[in-house]
């Protein structure tokens, strides 16, 4: 079920709900990979799950996490 191939109909980001909403990319990303127990290619990954997920908006502007260090990564929701 963490495959991001396409290859059903019905996948979804996290469909064991390890992640709390909300969660950044890299956090979904490390789940699958700990998950499918391979790294998978950040941008490729990326490309794949946004259109099934939805950015956290604060007054029409994008929530960005404040807890890692580094730039800040924007935060999303499972769509739906």
């Amino acid at each position: 079920r963490y495959e991001i191939r396409f290859r059903y109909v019905d996948i979804h980001p996290d469909p064991d709900g390890f992640l709390p909403e909300p969660f950044t990319l890299h956090q979904l990303r490390k789940v699958h990979e700990a998950v499918v127990g391979d790294e998978l290619h950040k941008d490729n990954f990326n490309r794949r799950m946004k259109p099934m997920l939805e950015p956290v908006l604060r007054k029409g502007e994008p929530v960005l996490a404040t807890n890692l260090r580094g730039r800040p990564a924007a935060l999303y929701r499972r769509t739906g």
